[in-house]
């Protein structure tokens, strides 16, 4: 037997050489397709990390977990995006908080390299506006609704019923530009029609979204102006006191904010977001959070996850 044992151990090691052997170029592979993000000049703020400014007060994309700490204190399905992004590039997530309003121009305004963060995710929608500042990554598609007191005692079910009324809705947002140029005070850029020149919304903005529900939920406003996403999360939240008061606006892509002046990092974001739709893990993400029926199909966010045809991103308005 101990002979034996010994005839078949050299065929034994040649066919864990030649196991090995045809293993070696698929590990080799995926750890050169990793060395290749770390070792490319992605121009990063911080090496070794992806630095994500946010604003987290829009649940259930982003917002802040009170009970866990730092990075992992970011969650909603824009940040478990971002996480698995970063992973993807072989980096640490660096989530950093932001006002909406001034992402865009902090991530611009200062030279490559010296920016506060290297991407950001916050519900953009692509606009025309934002595209002419940064390259938008369509990751998402999100719709607006209203948000009133329960049992919608105003009959408010569509921007037309918002005249001469008191509206809550967050700085920075499409539904702002949308409420302005409804009062015919706007630039004219959001696609709302003047419908209430002769008798304005009554516009209260706030800094936070969830500042701007708080005013329906205390009887300051007869609605808050919102993502739809937004608009159920709260709806839950606050049974018997809130409901959807109509549905203003059908789903529009939504992007990641990149550089112009940073294509490494785009092209590398985009193959790792495809990679994401392509094995599942982006479904099963979005999966957790209860909004998959906002999945993209496809890179260009061209069709939904069902491959149905959507709106073309670059024909969308903002949030």
């Amino acid at each position: 037997m101990f002979r034996r044992l010994l005839q078949v151990r050299p065929a034994m090691i040649g066919l864990t050489v030649l196991l090995i052997a045809s293993l070696f170029p698929v590990i080799s592979a995926a750890a050169t397709a990793n060395a290749t993000y770390q070792e490319q000049d992605l121009a990063l703020v911080q090496d070794g990390s992806l630095t994500v400014a946010t604003s987290p007060d829009y649940p259930p994309a982003e917002f802040i977990d009170p009970e866990a700490e730092g990075a992992d204190s970011f969650t909603g399905y824009d940040m478990d995006l971002a996480r698995e992004l970063a992973s993807r590039l072989g980096l640490e997530f660096n989530p950093q908080q932001a006002s909406f309003d001034t992402i865009i121009t902090d991530l611009t305004g200062p030279p490559l390299g010296q920016q506060r963060a290297d991407i950001a995710i916050s519900s953009f929608t692509i606009n025309a506006e934002r595209q002419e500042r940064v390259n938008m990554i369509p990751y998402f598609r999100i719709g607006e609704s209203l948000l009133v007191p329960s049992g919608n005692p105003n009959g408010i079910d569509s921007v037309d019923d918002l005249c001469g009324r008191p509206v809550a809705v967050q700085n920075g947002t499409i539904e702002l530009s949308e409420l302005q140029d409804a009062n015919g005070e706007g630039d004219g850029t959001s696609g709302q029609d003047p419908v209430c020149q002769d008798d304005p919304v009554q516009i209260l903005s706030f800094d936070t979204a969830d500042q701007a529900i708080l005013q329906v939920i205390n009887g300051r406003a007869d609605a808050s102006y919102q993502d739809d996403p937004v608009t159920g999360y709260y709806t839950e939240l606050n049974p018997g006191q809130v409901e959807v008061g109509g549905i203003t606006v059908e789903p529009a892509p939504v992007g990641i904010a990149v550089r112009k002046d940073n294509p490494a990092l785009e092209t590398a974001l985009r193959e790792a977001l495809a990679a994401m739709m392509a094995d599942g893990t982006y479904l099963e993400i979005l999966d957790r959070w209860g909004v998959t029926s906002g999945a993209c199909g496809d890179a260009e966010c061209t069709t939904g996850a069902g491959g149905t045809p959507v709106a073309s991103p670059q024909a969308s308005p903002a949030s």
